[in-house]
């Protein structure tokens, strides 16, 4: 299995030793998110259990979009609270950002404290991949344009196609971010190609 630990200079500042997420084959796992400000890890967001309910939704989301991925791809999530008290109101405000008929599977706990002091913190595990219309000949495009990409190598592909959208992942070897952004960036000019995961893996 593929694994990769992805760290972000725009995503929220750390407040303990970890990486903001980690890919894992087709899944993404965010680090559970504190509701502090972005450029500031000691400070919360200022107001209850509403306003750091949403700061927390902000801060997983920043890392989802670094990781090239999306609330709607979220399959499962965990919420600690400190304050069981405090449920409804979280409740209100963490459905307000899904499809209220796609929710993620969910946990939460109760707990009885949270670092700098934070009422709440949830973290998400995310389903990754790349998909596209079906279009004959769109898979040659794709491994050409891999293939004349300097410094990238195809080490696997894994794709499936049903009702005319295919949808996979692409494993590739490359030699450094820069090599892999310029390759996604090609990609995605192929007008078949409706969304793509970019996935870099530091040695």
């Amino acid at each position: 299995m593929e694994i990769e630990h992805l760290n972000f200079l725009s995503g929220p500042q750390k407040v303990a030793p970890f990486s903001h997420a980690v890919r894992a084959g087709n899944f993404l796992f965010i680090t559970g998110q504190m509701p502090t400000l972005k450029n500031d890890r000691n400070r919360l967001v200022s107001g209850g259990i509403k306003a750091q309910t949403h700061q927390v939704m902000k801060n997983l989301i920043n890392v989802l979009k670094a990781s090239e991925s999306s609330l709607d791809k979220v399959v499962f999530s965990r919420v600690y609270l400190v304050n069981f008290g405090d449920f409804k109101k979280m409740n209100k405000v963490y459905a307000s950002y899904f499809d209220k008929n796609r929710l993620p599977a969910r946990t939460c706990i109760g707990v009885t404290g949270l670092a700098v002091g934070a009422s709440i913190e949830i973290d998400f595990i995310a389903a990754i991949n790349i998909k596209g219309i079906d279009n004959v000949g769109v898979m040659n495009k794709v491994t050409q344009i891999i293939s004349n990409q300097m410094h990238v190598n195809i080490k696997s592909i894994n794709i499936t196609s049903n009702d005319g959208i295919f949808e996979g992942v692409i494993t590739l070897k490359v030699h450094n971010v820069t090599f892999l952004k310029a390759l996604t960036n090609k990609l995605k000019k192929i007008e078949a190609i409706t969304s793509i995961t970019r996935t870099y893996k530091h040695h």
